[in-house]
This record gives C-alpha cells, structure tokens and sequence, in this order.
C-alpha cells in the first residue's frame, strides 16, 4: 500500500508553512499504526508570485523530539505552537 505526504491533510504532509520553525511545537494526531512519521524538505528560502510558488530547498540539521499523547486522539488538524501564537494549519482540495 502506498502511503503519500506530498499532499498536506489532517496528517500533516507537506504543509511548506515557515511557521514551523525553530522553536515551533507541531501537533500532529496518529492516522495509521505506528505513526509513520516523516520529516523533510527543508527550506531556505520561499518566494511567493502572482503565478507560483519557488522554494529554494536546503540540507536540515536539526534535532526532533517525538512524544506520544495518549488518550486525547489530538486535534483535528495540525496545530502549531511558538511562544506567541497558537496555530491551526488548514489545508483542503482542490486548492484552484
């Protein structure tokens, strides 16, 4: 079975949001057994235009603590936390 992250959902996948950042705490709800996490595609930069997106991609070192929240099934979609703001990430097709 194939499983794919390209298109963000209330899983996750690829969300390309800068928010998660350095000090962002994300929630994230478990879909399927044994979670299936994945982390990638770092950004260095992105540049919005009136007809695309471009990113620049980079290598990521960065460290990733994982912990499971038993018992509260998680938010709906993904929520992301820094010091100043709480953040829900919402994402829906099509996106035209």
């Amino acid at each position: 079975e194939v499983r794919t992250s390209l298109v963000p959902d209330v899983f996750g996948g690829n969300m390309d949001t800068p928010e998660m950042a350095a000090g962002a705490t994300c929630y994230l709800r478990v879909n399927v057994p044994g979670a299936l996490f994945s982390l990638g595609d770092g950004r260095a930069a992105r540049f919005a235009f009136a007809l695309s997106v471009v990113a620049v991609e980079g290598a990521m070192n960065v460290t990733v603590i994982v912990d499971l929240i038993k018992g509260g099934g998680g938010p709906a979609w993904p929520r992301l936390e820094t010091d100043t703001h709480l953040m829900c990430v919402g994402s829906g097709r099509p996106l035209e």
